[in-house]
């Protein structure tokens, strides 16, 4: 009998520590997987193209493009004055005098407007006459006389000036200045500021120098958030008027606007041409458009702002 439980007991013990010895190798089975699946985890993270942080929004209204983040929205300042812009022109000249980016840009975007507009009452009457002619006179006549109005007291042969005040203020780092910039057309850039007449060769040598100017403006302004600035730069390399490798850069760029527009229309029309020249790029340049999609992405969220 004392044999028979001496047995018994010795089986009991083999088994248990059979039991604990599987025990133990299954649970370092478990463990091997466990460390194997996050090491291949940590490598596709490390292989994939890094995905740029969310948005932070500060608008009342968030698309659904847009996630939370870490950016802060900037609006940009109104130029038009209730008053027009004469109640204005001596305080803005002073700040703009003072270097204040803003007053320039306000002084620019002003002028500009009233370049072409009638400044006293003979010049009116030609415009109306003008207006008259038009299709849709209605349209423009109220044009004509809400330039009128609005850009009296100023003077025609300081207007040319617009360029000088808004170059000053895009070259200060002032975002909307960079946009507006962005926005003549070398055409009319060399017809305002009376390069038209040049030699052939200092007009080809002024005009590649405010395309070069124009380019690296908006570059600053995009990497600082400017969704105005990257469609700018977008269209641009699309339209391979901007360097080497214009269709790659276009694409890239396309993608940055749909990360971060808020805007649902601009979001869709963008998507598409995403799409479109999804299939146009080699694998090759699908690379590239990938390191130039991060690398405006972490410069724009090291900048931290957003303009929309």
């Amino acid at each position: 009998m004392k044999a028979f439980t001496y047995i018994a007991i010795s089986l009991c013990v083999v088994t248990s520590l059979i039991l604990f010895l599987n025990g133990e190798n299954t649970t370092q089975d478990i463990t091997n997987t466990s460390l194997k699946t996050q090491q291949n985890i940590k490598r596709f993270e490390h292989e994939k193209i890094t995905t740029p942080h969310p948005i932070t929004n500060a608008l009342p209204t968030q698309s659904k493009h847009t996630k939370q983040g870490h950016l802060i929205e900037i609006t940009k300042p109104q130029w038009r004055f209730e008053g027009g812009i004469k109640s204005q022109l001596s305080a803005l000249k002073l700040r703009a005098k003072s270097g204040d980016a803003e007053a320039s840009y306000l002084l620019a975007r002003n002028f500009r407007y009233c370049l072409f507009a009638p400044l006293n009452e003979q010049m009116f009457e030609d415009k109306l006459e003008q207006a008259y002619q038009f299709t849709d006179s209605t349209v423009a006549i109220e044009r004509v006389e809400e330039q009128y109005s609005y850009c009296q007291g100023l003077e025609s042969e300081n207007l040319n000036t617009f360029y000088t005040y808004l170059e000053t203020s895009a070259n200060q780092g002032f975002v909307p200045a960079q946009e507006t910039l962005g926005r003549v057309t070398t055409e009319f850039y060399m017809q305002s500021q009376g390069y038209a007449s040049l030699s052939r060769d200092d007009y080809i040598a002024t005009r590649n120098a405010f395309t070069t100017q124009k380019l690296a403006l908006l570059e600053q302004a995009g990497k600082k958030g400017s969704i105005d600035a990257l469609i700018q730069l977008s269209n641009l390399h699309h339209s391979q008027n901007a360097g080497k490798f214009g269709h790659v850069k276009s694409f890239a760029l396309n993608q940055l606007i749909t990360q971060f527009t808020n805007n649902d229309e601009i979001y869709n029309r963008f998507s598409r041409f995403v799409n479109r020249q999804y299939d146009k790029l080699s694998a090759e340049e699908h690379d590239k458009a990938s390191e130039l999609l991060e690398q405006w992405s972490t410069d724009i969220y090291k900048n931290g702002t957003l303009y929309h």
